[in-house]
């Protein structure tokens, strides 16, 4: 009975002792960091009062250890409305809520981020443009109300998150060739989104995800088998938009909703 007690006293401490050193917390150069891990040397930015314009490192000495910058935590930055920039080099994770709120915030460089997590930059509505060449996922309403956001790259992203850019009302073109699963409401309220290209990777559109975007006049589609959905268009982009198909497919695209309701489709050659 006592050498059990005194193992699980032991697991006990060692739970403690881990549970110390992840909650550990820095300052460097102004910028508050949490240690994720001690064993791998990673840091996450934690929550700060940041301004202007903000340079994230890749790797930050503290304590005689070097760490690895691996994340933005959860509401790191949330209601910073004096940021105005902000370049992550080696971050490949943006928590909750990690930008929510940056009003002036006009750039976001993130050239290694894989994981943009829910309501990561909701209203942050100077945001100009959007890219993420390494990203593979975009949570919930990660975007949403980015109200002066123009253009989107996001060349691997496989997942975009329901409400994702929810009334990113100045967006005028995406680019998301890998992408298979596209949430509810994902682009719902983008007014000026002219051009949509739906890559045949697509195996789900949430409902609604293209409502409200009346200025839709292209739309690409690259399914032989059409993908059936409700994804909400404008009965004005029914009328007035041309849908583009695969050559020989028109008899299956007249078949599936909501593809059947164009008025104008035309076979790609």
């Amino acid at each position: 009975m006592k050498t059990i007690f005194i193992k699980s006293l032991c697991l006990i401490l060692l739970a403690m002792a881990g549970m110390t050193a992840s909650a550990q917390t820095f300052e460097v150069d102004g910028i508050n960091y949490r240690v994720l891990s001690q064993a791998e040397g990673t840091v996450e930015v934690a929550r700060g009062e940041y301004s202007g314009d903000v340079i994230i490192p890749p790797s930050v000495a503290y304590d005689g250890k070097d760490y690895a910058v691996t994340a933005i935590g959860d509401v790191a930055f949330v209601e910073c409305r004096n940021l105005t920039s902000v370049s992550m080099p080696s971050v490949e994770t943006i928590g909750y809520n990690a930008f929510h709120g940056c009003m002036n915030l006009t750039n976001a460089s993130m050239p290694s981020v894989i994981k943009v997590d829910d309501m990561a930059f909701d209203n942050c509505q100077s945001l100009l443009s959007v890219d993420l060449p390494a990203a593979t996922m975009i949570g919930d309403g990660a975007f949403s109300f980015c109200r002066v956001l123009s253009s989107i790259d996001m060349p691997l992203v496989k997942t975009i998150g329901n409400n994702a850019f929810l009334f990113c009302s100045s967006v005028a073109s995406v680019s998301m060739p890998s992408v298979r699963t596209i949430g509810d409401g994902a682009f719902l309220g983008c007014f000026d989104l002219t051009t949509l290209e739906m890559p045949a990777s697509v195996t789900t559109v949430g409902n609604s995800a293209f409502a409200h975007c009346p200025s839709l006049r292209a739309i690409y589609c690259h399914w032989e088998a059409p993908l059936q959905c409700e994804a909400g268009f404008d009965k004005k982009v029914l009328r007035r938009a041309t849908l583009h198909i695969p050559s020989g497919t028109k008899e299956a695209y007249d078949k599936a909703e909501p593809w059947r309701s164009f008025r104008n489709i035309e076979e790609m050659q």
